[in-house]
């Protein structure tokens, strides 16, 4: 909810070395499936994957690029973990990632998902039969959440018969009150302004907060009975470990019962690519084939809600994605529009520069355009004269490919 807030809650925990805690959790794992010759994925590795790329072949998914995450957590984006996989919060993971997996890791992300059910349902769907689906979650007596009532049973049925996919006002309020000096004051100074802050960030915010709170033996109990009433299908425990000092989370494995579904495709595919998923800006899908990544430098201010850097660009990976259900082609991360200085696209901020400046910008301008041409056969379009270049600005793209050939330039190949 604030920075601050954001950097206690990736703080909570204790003193103890973050890379014991990446070590118990991965000598859990490797009790239930050999990492070293299968394939995962972690939902939301950030700086701290379970399975890093030396030990094993695990993606990882998040809802943000690790660009926004760095942004966002003040944190050097070489620190943090590529991102695989951009899902689309509140729609089902596995109708966005088409791969199956020998096993999915969710440490610490449960407890910020309002509908419990249907998420380890769909992470389930996630797994080869056999699969192993690893939680790890903080025991709320080892946390400021300790002070909030737990999660009952009876809440997350609710939650998935009523499809929640936000948080609810006391969630945030409980959570707030729970982590927040600043928020606790402004409680006892006039209830009535704080619960309108609550309301105005729940309608009006992006709120990540702590749905759902639980000791290990309250998980443990609910998870069980939820198995056995057929609301958690398709999975069995197969393992548990409790809290344990000085460690303040404890782990859960669900094993995929082996009987395979219909539709179920291979953990690994010969010639497979990876691909960031998120769903169709035109139809909704969630399905995508990458055709092209291209590594290059991009202006941030393109890709970010934060203020760029000194210098104007940086390596930046991109995506050529093309909808399996519909074939619409876009980048992926897609820009945010809401924060483009369209004054700095148009001919009159072109025409405002001095000559140094201009120059400068055909530079930029001609770079960009040679390093996507060096990937792709533009001659088809120069012979028949028909290329759309959407936001061209000043032109200064589409100039460049128009007479690069009359200069000599090399002809751009595929």
């Amino acid at each position: 909810m604030t920075n601050r807030l954001q950097e206690k809650i990736a703080g909570w925990i204790r003193p103890t070395d973050r890379s014991q805690y990446q070590e118990r959790r991965r000598a859990f794992l490797a009790k239930h499936v050999d990492v070293s010759a299968t394939r995962g994925l972690e939902f939301g590795g950030f700086d701290l994957p379970t399975v890093p790329p030396t030990l094993g072949e695990c993606a990882i998914a998040d809802m943000r690029s690790e660009y926004h995450l760095s942004q966002e957590f003040k944190l050097p984006l070489d620190e943090i973990c590529f991102v695989d996989c951009i899902v689309q919060p509140g729609l089902a993971s596995y109708r966005q990632i088409e791969d199956r997996f020998d096993y999915v890791v969710l440490c610490h992300v449960l407890e910020h998902i309002p509908d419990v059910i249907t998420t380890i349902n769909d992470l389930g769907k996630l797994l080869v039969p056999g699969g192993i689906l690893f939680i790890a979650l903080p025991d709320k007596r080892e946390t400021p959440d300790a002070s909030r009532h737990s999660t009952t049973l009876s809440r997350l049925v609710e939650r998935q018969l009523d499809q929640t996919v936000t948080p609810s006002l006391s969630e945030i309020a409980e959570f707030s009150l729970a982590w927040n000096e600043e928020f606790q004051k402004q409680y006892k100074e006039s209830m009535h302004t704080f619960f309108q802050d609550m309301r105005s960030h729940q309608l009006f915010g992006n709120p990540d907060v702590h749905c759902n709170v639980w000791t290990d033996y309250e998980f443990t109990q609910q998870l069980r009975e939820l198995i056995d009433a057929d609301y958690v299908t398709a999975l069995e425990i197969v393992g548990i470990q409790s809290t344990q000092n000085p460690f303040n989370e404890f782990y859960i494995a669900l094993r995929r019962r082996l009987k395979p579904a219909a539709t179920e495709n291979p953990a690994s595919s010969a010639g497979r690519k990876r691909v960031h998923y998120r769903t169709c800006n035109f139809c909704g899908h969630g399905q995508f084939e990458v055709w092209k990544r291209l590594h290059s430098p991009f202006p941030e201010t393109l890709y970010s809600d934060s203020t760029p850097d000194s210098e104007l660009g940086r390596e930046l990976s991109l995506q050529y994605l093309t909808c399996r259900r519909c074939d619409l082609s876009a980048i992926n991360p897609l820009p945010d529009f809401t924060i483009i200085d369209r004054r700095q696209f148009s001919a009159q901020h072109a025409l405002s520069l001095s000559d140094s400046e201009l120059e400068q910008l055909i530079q930029d301008r001609e770079h960009v355009t040679r390093l996507i041409s060096e990937q792709y056969d533009f001659e088809s379009y120069r012979r028949n004269g028909r290329l759309l270049d959407v936001s061209c600005g000043p032109g200064i793209g589409l100039a460049w490919l128009t007479n690069s050939k009359a200069r000599g330039d090399p002809a751009p190949t595929h």
